[in-house]
């Protein structure tokens, strides 16, 4: 009666060592992929977002002034 021998898998011992190392680095280049994504369309909507703050800043502090002016009669 023939026996199954169980397969030998020590060639494909040197993927476990590169396992780990690579799978690392796939997620750090996705990281700086997604950041690089981010730069320019997330960016340009992120500046809009600042500048759309930066305007109502300045419409809040007139508000505010005139408010002020209008208590103070100054």
């Amino acid at each position: 009666m023939d026996v199954a021998k169980p397969k030998d898998y020590s060639g494909l011992r040197f993927l476990y060592l590169f396992d780990v190392p690579l799978t690392i680095i796939l997620f750090v280049l996705s990281i700086f992929l997604w950041l690089k994504l981010c730069q320019t369309e997330f960016g340009q909507i992120a500046r809009e977002i600042k500048s759309f703050s930066r305007i109502m800043k300045g419409e809040i502090k007139n508000v505010f002034a005139k408010l002020w002016k209008k208590q103070h009669g100054q």
